[in-house]
């Protein structure tokens, strides 16, 4: 049996209170609200189907969306901001984005048609 000199017993117990105090602070409480968002909200200003003429033009669409803040799974009622990505896809339309504050900034240029047939494509 060993036995430890008095004198460096104080140490020892404050350095055990000090370490008893950090783990039960660094754990975290049962009570810090949980964050998620739900209902999202896509608004685009333009109307829909955007259309252009036969000769081929330029048009630019804003597109933005919001979601709400939940805390424990309740919505808040309040909003932030959410990412906003698009583009066009097929050969008969071109597209640039760019993010501004408002949202997405969509410039979608159609090149000239040069057929007799309505060329369609998505928005994505």
């Amino acid at each position: 049996m060993e036995l430890t000199p008095f004198a460096s017993m104080p140490g020892t117990i404050v350095f055990g209170a000090i370490c008893s105090c950090l783990f039960l602070t660094s754990c975290s409480s049962d009570e810090d609200p949980v964050k998620s968002y739900s209902n999202y909200r896509i608004t685009v200003d333009a109307a829909s189907p955007v259309s252009f003429t036969a000769l081929g033009e330029t048009r630019t669409i804003t597109v933005s969306a919001s979601k709400e803040i939940c805390w424990d799974g309740k919505p808040s009622g309040e909003t932030e901001p959410a990412k906003v990505t698009a583009s066009v896809e097929g050969e008969h339309f071109i597209s640039e984005s760019s993010q501004t504050e408002a949202g997405l900034l969509l410039k979608i240029t159609a090149r000239e048609n040069e057929t007799e047939e309505m060329q369609k494509e998505r928005l994505y």
